[in-house]
């Protein structure tokens, strides 16, 4: 607490605000473009996976978009088989799992807290998302419904594909209780 008698000085807390103000843009700054970074890399791996099983790249380019005639529009198209389906995003859960694992060796700490929160969301998000459960709904004209490389990889290969992002929740589980129960410095 701060007053009479204390140690605590004026000019020492107005630099402590600073550094806590510097230190949480940072890390969202670095949190931010680690989901930006997955994104790209989730959907580069579909193209190279569909480049190497498929022998082609998909129609539509990366992503859910395109470029047609210098508009923008939407593609549908899946990713390419349903192998490509399952392996993207359990690889991308992966590397979150790996950012976790990393994240506590890095400095200065901003850099540290926001490869950590970026890697658990990707890791979250990916396992989620490759057992079909985090799935975006799709608005069309015919309808709403619920597509995916999660829901392809579930039709194709039955509840076997669900076991990868089982193993990678739980490996990422023991991770997260880890940094937590020890104690150590995020």
């Amino acid at each position: 607490m701060i007053g009479p008698g204390t140690d605590v000085d004026a000019e020492e807390l107005t630099s402590s605000r600073a550094d806590l103000l510097y230190g949480v843009s940072f890390t969202y700054a670095v949190a931010f473009a680690g989901l930006l970074a997955s994104a790209v890399v989730h959907e580069g791996l579909h193209a190279v996976l569909h480049i190497l099983l498929g022998g082609e790249l998909r129609p539509c380019g990366l992503g859910p978009f395109g470029i047609s005639n210098g508009r923008l529009q939407t593609c549908y198209a899946t990713p390419g088989s349903p192998v490509n389906a399952l392996l993207t995003p359990v690889i991308v859960s992966a590397l979150g799992l790996v950012a976790m694992l990393v994240a506590p060796r890095l400095d200065p700490p901003p850099v540290r807290w926001g490869v950590f929160a970026a890697g658990c969301y990707v890791w979250g998000a990916q396992a989620l998302y490759s057992m079909g459960s985090f799935v975006p709904p799709t608005v069309t004209d015919e309808g709403v419904y619920y597509t995916g490389d999660g829901v392809e990889a579930l039709e194709a290969f039955g509840l076997v594909a669900v076991l990868p992002g089982a193993l990678l929740l739980t490996l990422g589980s023991f991770v997260l209780v880890a940094r937590m129960v020890d104690g150590e410095r995020l």
